[in-house]
C-alpha cells in the first residue's frame, strides 16, 4: 500500500488542528497521600541527601516567565531548581548533600529549607505587571518585614541568631568590608545579609561601594 500526498504541511496542520484537541490535565500526580511524607531510601553507594519535593501548579499559562526558574536563587547553596513531570507539569526540587551527622538534622534541615521558602514569597510582589513603589526606606522595611533588619547592627543580629562570634568576625565581616567598606559592628543586618547572598559574584577594582557614587552623581541629585 503507497500513501501519495499533495497538500502542504501548513494544510495538512490545520487539518489536524481543527479535529485533534490536545488534552489538559491541570491537576498535579502528587496527591494527599504523596505530600507530607518522609520516604527513605536506601541506595546502593552510601551517600546522606536530602531530596525535598515540591509540587507546582499548572506551568503552562506562565510559559514566558517561568517563574519557577526564580526560585533557585536566593535558595543559596543547595542544589535546586524545577523538574518538569510532563507538559505544564512539575515539581520544585531542592537536594542537601550531608554528613552522617548532618543527615541525623534532617528535620531541622526541613524546617530551615521551608524558612527559606518563605523569604522567597516576600519578593514574590516585585515579579507583577506593577510593581509596588515606597516613598523612603521605612515604608519599604515595613512592608517587607525588614523593620528588624536595618535597626540592628549587622554583628548584633546574626549573633542573636546563635551563629558563633568567629564566622559573625571573619567570614562575614570580610564580606561586608569588601562590598561596602564597613565593619559588623557599624553595618545594619540588612546590607550584611545582602552581602552573604551572593551567587556569581563579581568585584569592582578598588571596592563595591564606588557603584553607590556612580548611582549618586548619575540621578544628578
Amino acid at each position: 500500500m503507497h500513501l501519495c500526498i499533495l497538500d502542504s504541511l501548513s494544510e495538512l496542520a490545520s487539518f489536524l488542528t481543527a479535529v485533534l484537541i490536545l488534552p489538559k490535565f491541570t491537576e498535579h500526580p502528587l496527591g494527599p497521600d504523596q505530600l507530607g511524607v518522609v520516604v527513605p531510601v536506601q541506595t546502593i553507594v552510601r551517600v546522606h541527601v536530602l531530596e525535598l519535593l515540591f509540587s507546582l501548579e499548572y506551568q503552562v499559562p506562565f510559559w514566558h516567565h517561568k517563574p519557577s526558574e526564580f526560585m533557585p536563587h536566593p535558595i543559596t547553596g543547595l542544589s535546586s531548581g524545577p523538574q518538569n513531570l510532563g507538559w505544564g507539569v512539575g515539581m520544585f526540587k531542592v537536594m542537601v548533600y550531608l554528613t552522617p551527622d548532618g543527615f541525623e538534622e534532617y528535620r531541622n534541615i526541613i524546617l530551615a529549607t521551608h524558612q527559606r521558602k518563605e523569604v522567597v514569597k516576600q519578593f514574590l510582589i516585585f515579579y507583577v505587571a506593577e510593581s509596588p513603589r515606597w516613598d523612603n526606606i521605612t515604608d519599604l522595611a515595613s512592608s517587607l518585614s525588614w523593620t528588624e533588619l536595618v535597626s540592628r547592627s549587622t554583628a548584633d543580629f546574626f549573633e542573636s541568631r546563635h551563629i558563633g562570634k568567629n564566622y559573625v568576625r571573619e567570614i562575614v565581616e570580610a564580606s561586608t568590608r569588601v562590598n561596602y567598606g564597613q565593619n559588623v559592628d557599624v553595618i545594619h543586618a540588612l546590607e550584611g545579609a545582602v552581602s552573604m547572598a551572593a551567587g556569581d559574584m563579581a568585584a569592582i577594582q578598588g571596592g563595591n561601594y564606588q557603584m553607590f557614587g556612580v548611582f549618586i552623581r548619575a540621578s544628578n541629585a
